[in-house]
């Protein structure tokens, strides 16, 4: 029986519907899919079918849609399914996969996926013609080694029998799997659906014609990785085209030009066509390309203009935060340091200070600090303040123990000869009286009894100084300097008194002794500093009247409005006799309870400024 020519022309019914599915939730998305379904609708319009097109169907999604597609296929003649996405085989059935299928094992595939077998049968029982084109086994979603893996799921996707008068065409051979793109060949779209829409509806090919292009395409884009393969009960030799073939038996010229333009981008190629040929039948389907291709250069342009302005935002950010930056470490004006005065011959003598601003905690460029050390903070000594030009002295306490009859405990704690911790020891016998030395074994409530006193007895209002002032006195002429830039060039025990090369303990500074040898010195027998002040890091820690807080920032609230009533963390400042040069760095903060006292342990006074 010889075959016949049935040419499917424009008085045939033709439908179609294509899917394409790559959103998935549980398994490999894939970029392509969607791509794929709308390029061969729009090819399928272009040469005469009835198309419904859907993508990124979920199962119940899936179901509805093949529900809607029997209805759409009564009276007519030829029916075409193309799916791209996710297939595969279990058990020698081959199965679609919705997006939302989680596929943990193969019993469950009948329950989420949807058997090709149900699309061929609702295919051949409707309609004369049937094509089918499976885009569908781009990449296996279970050769990740998860557990996903069902035993009896494999590559690809199986055999099929094709009905009568059906043809079934698969991206890839049986158990082979098909590229979702070929890098620099189909970036956009799959290599099958590229070569399918190429070729598909070519006017005077019949189908089998049609797949044989299809397949040398394919060849050479994937270089000879992946073949079409196709299964075929066609006792009918189709021919999908438009309209008669050309006078001398070739297609007519908007035809040929068509097959040109169809895989391009770039709208004005679409609008040449329309100019070349007004009369043209694809005229509809090349004005529909143009608003879809103007639409796409819009969005893509949106997104380059809203990049461009998200990079001008980060560049406007960013220059700011360096000009932030740059005022943070801009240095600051020098301090004005206005005399010295004293409120009574037994009072301290003092020194008047205008501050301007400093970096409050350890900026990030220093390198070594506590946690409690930052984030710096840049703070502005607005108030004037005077400062006692060295700690209280041994003879300053006593007198004001003498006057007030303050119960001072002779219980202290006392620095050890090794590097084992403070024992509780006898004040009176341990440590020196002399009236030039520093006063230590006081604690936090002891300076705070005695600037009571002092302010009593001269009418002024003494108190102990902020962390804020301590650190700024400590800093003022020494901005952004390490402790390295600070003694660079210097001999330590000439400066600071700190544990030297005498004393007993393995943290000992092994550079020099100092002059007065190991132990606490009087209060003011080291040069003074630029503020004329004597041992304000070393020599004894100082009480502050602030309350203990763990960050620069908290500190700073403390020292502006002080905490009410009583903490049971005090701060102190400026490192000892007994410890190493580490401790005496200008940022560094310790604290105790308000009735510690030990022996490297005293305070220095301080109050508005004299000459406001």
């Amino acid at each position: 029986m010889n075959a016949q020519t049935a040419p499917v022309d424009a008085g045939e019914r033709k439908v179609a519907l294509v899917i394409g599915n790559g959103a998935y939730t549980d398994i490999p998305a894939l970029r392509n899919a969607s791509n794929d379904a709308r390029l061969i609708a729009e090819r399928l319009r272009s040469i005469g079918f009835e198309v419904t097109l859907e993508v990124d169907l979920d199962r119940r999604g899936f179901v509805r849609t093949l529900s809607a597609f029997r209805r759409s296929l009564d009276g007519a003649t030829t029916g075409l399914f193309f799916f791209a996405g996710h297939g595969v085989q279990a058990d020698g059935s081959n199965y679609l996969i919705p997006t939302d299928a989680t596929l943990d094992a193969a019993d469950v595939l009948s329950l989420e996926a949807i058997n090709l077998d149900q699309v061929t049968e609702i295919l051949n029982e409707t309609t004369k013609t049937v094509l089918i084109f499976l885009d569908a086994c781009r990449n296996n979603p279970f050769e990740n080694g998860t557990s996903r893996s069902a035993a009896t799921t494999t590559r690809g996707l199986a055999r099929v029998s094709a009905e009568s008068n059906t043809l079934i065409s698969f991206a890839a051979a049986p158990g082979n799997v098909a590229l979702d793109r070929v890098e620099g060949v189909s970036n956009d779209n799959s290599p099958f659906t590229t070569a399918l829409s190429r070729h598909l509806g070519t006017p005077g090919d019949t189908i089998n014609r049609t797949m044989i292009k299809v397949r040398r395409d394919v060849l050479e884009m994937t270089e000879g990785k992946q073949v079409p393969w196709e299964h075929s009960s066609l006792v009918d030799e189709v021919t999908l085209r438009f309209g008669q073939p050309g006078a001398d038996g070739g297609i007519t010229q908007d035809e040929g030009d068509w097959e040109l333009v169809l895989g391009s981008t770039d709208p004005a190629v679409f609008e040449r066509f329309i100019t070349r040929n007004p009369d043209s039948r694809f005229v509809p389907v090349a004005q529909e390309r143009i608003v879809t291709l103007r639409a796409a250069q819009e969005a893509a342009r949106t997104d380059v203009e809203r990049a461009a302005l998200a990079a001008e935002a980060e560049r406007q950010a960013e220059a700011q935060r360096d000009l932030a930056l740059a005022a943070f470490y801009a240095p600051p004006a020098p301090p004005d340091v206005r005399g010295t005065f004293k409120d009574c011959d037994s009072c301290p003598e003092m020194v008047d200070i205008k501050g301007t601003e400093f970096l409050f905690g350890a900026p990030d460029p220093i390198k070594r600090a506590q946690p409690d050390e930052r984030p710096a903070r840049r703070v502005a000594m607005s108030t004037p303040f005077a400062v006692a030009i060295t700690a209280t002295t041994r003879a300053d306490f006593d007198l004001f123990v003498r006057e007030t009859g303050h119960l001072w405990p002779d219980a202290c704690m006392i620095t050890a000869s090794d590097d084992t911790l403070p024992v509780l020891g006898s004040r009176k016998a341990s440590v020196s009286d002399s009236p030039d030395l520093p006063v230590v074994c006081v604690s936090w409530e002891d300076a705070k009894a005695y600037v009571e006193w002092l302010s009593q007895k001269t009418g002024q209002s003494y108190r102990l100084l902020t962390e804020l002032e301590f650190e700024y006195l400590a800093e003022a002429f020494r901005f952004l300097q390490d402790q390295d830039e600070i003694f660079d060039g210097r001999n330590i025990c000439d400066v600071v008194n700190i544990a030297d090369l005498s004393a007993p303990f393995s943290w000992r500074n092994f550079s020099c002794t100092n002059a007065h040898g190991f132990g606490i010195m009087p209060a003011a027998s080291m040069p003074p500093d630029q503020f004329g002040l004597h041992h304000l890091l070393g020599n004894v820690w100082e009480w502050t009247q602030d309350c203990y807080a763990d960050t620069p920032e908290a500190a700073e609230q403390r020292a502006i409005a002080p905490q009410e009533g009583p903490c049971d963390r005090k701060s102190m400042r400026g490192g000892s006799w007994a410890d190493p040069l580490s401790v005496v760095r200008t940022s560094n903060r310790n604290w105790d309870r308000p009735s510690f006292r030990a022996d490297t342990v005293g305070f220095r006074v301080a109050r508005a400024a004299g000459n406001q």
